[in-house]
């Protein structure tokens, strides 16, 4: 009697945590729409959508690591595969995409956020769509379930990025974007 109750009340929070991850989800995704915002509430926001990726991450892979962001982000060796989009969700203000990345060095960012960035298509052709990075996570996780994290061996490390496509340029679902790339604005004019 008591394990169900302990089940009922695990798929309450569970329930909980998910409709206020998708409230932070759309109020970050519209406050970054908004032109002209203080510098407290561009914080709070910057804070909400890291909130909303953390989450996300959390719900994603078992004893991950939230890492802090204080790297200041290097560029990438070309070897390197850009962020790869693996959850989405639908927003007011646009599509809301979840990417991931993993490295080979923990300190090897491609996105920053504030940065546009182009989206290639499942076949790996660059689009004309654009987004924005609204925020990014660094963070490890063990290589495969179950692997012995007691060693430098057991970890891989990636990021995580939350970018917003604009309601203006997104024709399709959002689940439409499963599976597509992130690339750098900058990276993708020269790719061409």
């Amino acid at each position: 009697m008591l394990t169900c109750r302990r089940v009922r009340l695990t798929r309450v929070h569970t329930a909980i945590a998910g409709l206020g991850f998708m409230l932070a989800l759309s109020q970050a995704a519209i406050a970054q729409s908004a032109p002209r915002r203080s510098a407290t509430q561009r914080l709070a926001d910057r804070l909400r959508s890291t909130h909303a990726l953390d989450a996300w991450l959390v719900s994603r892979y078992q004893q991950l690591q939230l890492l802090p962001d204080t790297l200041p982000g290097r560029e990438a060796a070309g070897e390197e595969l850009p962020p790869r989009v693996e959850s989405t969700a639908d927003a007011p203000a646009g599509d809301t995409l979840f990417a991931v990345q993993f490295r080979t060095r923990r300190e090897l960012s491609s996105l920053r956020p504030g940065t546009p960035i182009q989206l290639t298509g499942p076949s790996g052709a660059i689009t004309t769509l654009t987004a924005d990075v609204i925020a990014r996570r660094a963070f490890r996780a063990p290589r495969k379930p179950g692997a012995d994290t007691s060693t430098v061996g057991g970890w891989r490390y990636g990021w995580a990025y939350l970018a917003v496509v604009r309601s203006r340029y997104a024709a399709t679902s959002a689940s439409e974007f499963r599976g597509w790339l992130l690339l750098d604005a900058g990276d993708a004019t020269v790719r061409r």
